[in-house]
């Protein structure tokens, strides 16, 4: 997921130069190698390396579609990722056939609630009861009785200021590791483990793969922001799930953020 939009000029001059606002030497330019954007590759290895450090709790706004495996009913269901803006369709899954759910269900805060709590609130029109239909197949071991329910819905954005400045201050460092220039900045990146001796005096500098183990990059800045939104290192939001709450399968997620493609 891209956290910032790479065709955007300031964007670009950012990743270069490491400052809003300053456009790159002549030096620089905005290379294109063999049909490859440097900077958006440099955009996309950041965000994808900060989105996990932050629990996935920072991402672009884009749409989600998830399975909930129900069995044998639900009272809410808990999507991946919030803010949740809209709820595009609820539809029951069996054997590949989508039926929608149009009634019996809101949406409160992040939560898909539905109003019978016996059932997840089909019109007992649909089935002849209020609860979910179970599995009518045969029963092999390991076959989950219940319905699968599939949810597509629309989620929005929390790239805030600061979470924007550590993708561009990471992407830029990057750019300096894969570009080096002696018109610039030295690159912060860490290097792999060594140790210098001088007049009894050690250095050891640890290894990238230390850092990523901690949940940090390596570089102050952006490790600063890290500890700010995820300061227990957590993998995931947190979230709590029983049977009448269960826990969301990703099925596929389309952010909004334009597909460059070089001219």
């Amino acid at each position: 997921m891209l956290w910032v939009d790479p065709t955007n000029p300031a964007i670009r001059s950012a990743v270069v130069s490491g400052v809003y606002g300053k456009e790159p030497h002549s030096a620089h330019g905005y290379p294109i190698i063999e049909e490859i954007d440097p900077i958006t590759e440099v955009l996309t290895v950041a965000s994808d390396i900060l989105t996990p450090l932050t629990a996935f709790r920072v991402h672009p706004a884009g749409t989600a579609v998830e399975d909930f495996q129900v069995a044998p009913s639900a009272h809410r269901l808990s999507p991946n990722y919030t803010p949740i803006r809209r709820v595009l369709s609820v539809e029951n899954v069996h054997e590949d056939e989508l039926t929608p759910i149009l009634d019996g269900w809101h949406l409160r805060n992040n939560d898909i609630r539905f109003e019978n709590r016996c059932g997840i609130g089909f019109p007992s029109a649909w089935w002849g009861n209020t609860t979910l239909p179970y599995y009518t197949g045969p029963l092999d071991p390991g076959v989950s009785r219940g319905a699968r329910i599939r949810v597509t819905y629309q989620f929005g954005s929390t790239i805030t200021a600061s979470a924007r400045r550590a993708v561009l201050w990471y992407a830029h460092q990057l750019w300096l590791e894969a570009n080096g220039c002696s018109d610039c900045d030295e690159c912060q990146l860490p290097e792999r483990t060594t140790s210098v001796q001088r007049e009894g005096i050690s250095f050891t500098l640890l290894s990238p793969q230390d850092y990523l183990r901690d949940g940090k990059t390596g570089i102050p800045s952006v490790d600063l922001y890290l500890a700010s939104v995820n300061p227990r290192r957590a993998l995931r939001p947190s979230a709590v799930f029983t049977p009448d709450s269960p826990a969301p399968e990703n099925v596929s997620i389309q952010t909004v953020r334009p597909v460059w493609v070089p001219a």
